[in-house]
């Protein structure tokens, strides 16, 4: 009986601890989305406006957002210490060519590979776009992924290019190797006790059958 419960107990606790932890980087992912598409449209929104009525200045939000990345950040958001601002923000033209980069204005004037998602983008007004890519950094040379929303730019209710946001996902991964750890911890836990009830209610069961087969 006791071997019988303990598979039974094995069986029920492996697989819904393996398929919280598989499922686990994805509710994390769906919550980053979910506010990169808010700030994708805010974004856009303000650019838009901006080149509407002919006030769009690189150079000026190049240093709003110097100011933003040199501003001294120590927020502590449960288990993780976030000391900087790795929100990342680009606007293209129609074409994918790069009009505004706040992390790397080196890059403004070269057309990136995703066009396409431009021209999806801005072929359907309402659209966003949830996307994921490998960024390298041309200051290491290290690649880290990426997840970068964009929304379409409307100027006078027509297209005038695309805005994109992108954070990274290193403390996601921080996030995830912080609670992986606990979710297996709580699932031996509860699974050890479920075996050590199990072991009890087998001897409560078996006990007075031994009894009985001993005086017969």
């Amino acid at each position: 009986m006791f071997l019988v419960s303990f598979l039974i107990v094995v069986t029920c606790f492996s697989y819904p601890i393996w398929w919280v932890i598989q499922s686990l980087s994805l509710r994390y992912q769906e919550g980053v989305e979910e506010l990169l598409v808010d700030q994708a449209n805010i974004f856009a929104a303000i650019a838009g406006r901006e080149m509407e009525t002919a006030q769009f200045s690189p150079r000026s939000w190049h240093a709003a957002f110097d100011h933003a990345y040199a501003r001294p950040l120590s927020a502590q958001i449960y288990t993780v210490v976030k000391t900087h601002v790795d929100w990342w923000g680009f606007i293209t033209d129609l074409s994918g060519t790069v009009t505004f980069d706040s992390k790397y204005p080196e890059r403004e004037g070269r057309a990136f590979y995703f066009w396409r998602d431009v021209e999806a983008t801005v072929h359907d007004k309402r659209s966003t776009r949830m996307m994921r890519l490998l960024h390298s950094n041309p200051q290491t040379s290290a690649a880290k992924p990426f997840f970068y929303v964009a929304s379409p730019i409307l100027i006078k209710g027509m297209p005038g290019g695309a805005a994109f946001v992108a954070k990274p996902m290193t403390n996601i991964n921080r996030f995830l190797a912080h609670a992986r750890p606990q979710i297996v911890n709580v699932g031996l836990l509860a699974a050890g006790v479920g075996l050590v009830l199990c072991f009890a209610a087998s001897f409560w069961l078996t006990r007075p059958v031994k009894r009985l087969t001993r005086y017969a």
